[in-house]
């Protein structure tokens, strides 16, 4: 494990390396504002900024991959950049931003500012990741069945998980740190339960935006009724409420000051969560319970008991 140390550690660098890493920066984003598209200039100033205000300050990484990943997860691979979703794109820069601040550090002599260990935990992970990945694949290689990429990405699904898990543990060094990644998680989950809602109350604005870039798939069709929000799934909507009222009631009992914000939140994540199963009864103004008695049967999207 290394040692963490205060903001002020990386104040006694070298000037000459910051002073060189500014040149390369500028020089870098002079020559792709003339030769590439406002777009592609635009993406890699914001990927420069994410990648260096990690390098500066670790714990930032962690706060901006929890709060944009419930935000964007919903959005297609490929629609802005190939075979990698946005949130995605976002954990490699943070990836990024912490190699810099080792690079950085080894180069200045300065402290570095990450917890970088590997115990039980890590081993618990990877030999689930293992289970999922190596093995799957291995038994369809065995059986002579031809594995496509979507096989591939389904085989990464646990390795993506571990390696969030060791970028924001790298980077939430301190309690204040940990406390400050959880009331990120609960205002990321804020947004997802209110454009949930939203969806299911069909504001006109908000279904708009998400037909045209968040697509869902089979009983996550919008024509279903269900809260897809902006995961793009109506099951995801309905762990992330549950997490978040989790994380609430643990603040909460941790005696944590913001009382009248948790009292808050907490109540829109749990109203949230019904829009995940089916918004059906709640759009015709009848409850549950009447809607399956006049059935005879549960309404799809019921949760069963």
């Amino acid at each position: 494990m290394v040692k963490p140390s205060s903001l002020a550690s990386l104040r006694g660098m070298r000037p000459p390396l910051l002073i060189a890493a500014a040149l390369v920066a500028g020089l870098l984003a002079g020559t792709g504002a003339g030769l590439a598209p406002p777009q592609v200039t635009l993406a890699g100033i914001f990927a420069m900024v994410v990648v260096v205000l990690v390098a500066l300050h670790p714990p930032f990484g962690a706060y901006l991959l929890l709060a944009t990943t419930p935000l964007l997860a919903g959005l297609d691979r490929g629609l802005l950049l190939p075979l990698l979703r946005p949130h995605e794109a976002i954990a490699v820069l943070i990836a990024g931003g912490l190699f810099m601040h080792l690079v950085l550090g080894a180069v200045s002599g300065a402290s570095i500012r990450l917890r970088l260990s590997f115990g039980p935990i890590d081993r618990s992970i990877l030999l689930l990741a293992l289970a999922g990945s190596v093995l799957p694949l291995t038994v369809m290689t065995v059986r002579e069945r031809s594995i496509s990429q979507e096989d591939v990405l389904y085989a990464l699904v646990m390795w993506k998980y571990y390696a969030v898990f060791v970028m924001v543990r790298a980077c939430a060094v301190t309690l204040e740190h940990v406390r400050r990644c959880l009331w990120v998680i609960l205002g990321a989950a804020v947004v997802v339960a209110l454009v949930g809602i939203m969806q299911v109350l069909h504001v006109p604005a908000v279904e708009s935006l998400l037909a045209g870039l968040y697509v869902p798939e089979g009983v996550n069709d919008p024509s279903s009724d269900r809260g897809t929000s902006t995961l793009a799934n109506s099951i995801a909507v309905g762990d992330v409420m549950v997490f978040s009222m989790a994380v609430a009631g643990g603040l909460l009992v941790s005696g944590e000051r913001r009382r009248l914000l948790l009292s808050r939140s907490t109540p829109l994540c749990c109203r949230s969560w019904p829009c995940s199963w089916s918004s059906a009864p709640w759009r015709r103004g009848s409850s549950p319970r009447s809607s399956q008695s006049s059935s005879g049967s549960p309404s799809a999207g019921s949760p069963s008991v």
